[in-house]
């Protein structure tokens, strides 16, 4: 008997709605973050340069409450997964951002603080889903030699998942920082 998981962008919104946690403004920043999330990943990018890992750090660190993070990292996950088609070991993946969504709320709002707790979380992902790949026993032998090659073949890709997430950690910090400033200040008015 299978999990049935059906979430509506009504109910995504009910979700953020509730307890009045969320402005209008807040809102339609969730609906931006989510669909423009689900949208990367579909779109032709190098190997696992997508802005997953960054996202969940970035709503853990900065929206609202963790429920929030969470419906916004998973949401933008189940749409574009809808799409591309799920796969035997998703779970790790979600477990894997939630865990990230978590450190995120833990990481200070500094660039120093930001760029350590990005590449932390690239190899957080990297190594849990590829222990999760070499446990599934479909590609890798469960044996010591086979988790060995399963790392080995996985280390091209890693370096595309630390420059994707450097990227859009930098660019959800770095626009955000951009529009929580005064106007004055974006413009460049001296008062």
């Amino acid at each position: 008997m299978g999990i049935s998981v059906r979430c509506t962008v009504y109910e995504i919104v009910g979700l953020l709605l509730q307890g009045g946690i969320m402005t209008k403004q807040n809102i339609m920043i969730a609906y931006f973050l989510i669909f423009s999330a689900a949208l990367m990943r579909l779109m032709p990018h190098w190997p696992n340069f997508v802005p997953t890992v960054g996202l969940a750090i970035f709503a853990g660190n900065v929206l609202g409450t963790r429920k929030v993070a969470y419906i916004i990292v998973f949401g933008s996950m189940l749409i574009s997964d809808f799409l591309i088609g799920f796969y035997d070991i998703f779970w790790v993946t979600y477990l894997s951002l939630g865990f990230i969504v978590y450190l995120g709320t833990k990481i200070e709002q500094t660039v120093k603080s930001i760029v350590f707790g990005s590449l932390i979380c690239s190899l957080i992902f990297f190594v849990v889903t590829n222990a999760a790949v070499w446990a599934s026993g479909w590609l890798y032998p469960t044996t010591l030699a086979g988790l060995i090659s399963c790392f080995t073949m996985a280390l091209p890709f890693f370096g595309f998942s630390i420059a994707g997430d450097l990227f859009y950690t930098g660019c959800f910090f770095g626009l955000y920082s951009f529009l929580t400033r005064p106007a004055e200040v974006r413009i460049g008015v001296n008062k």
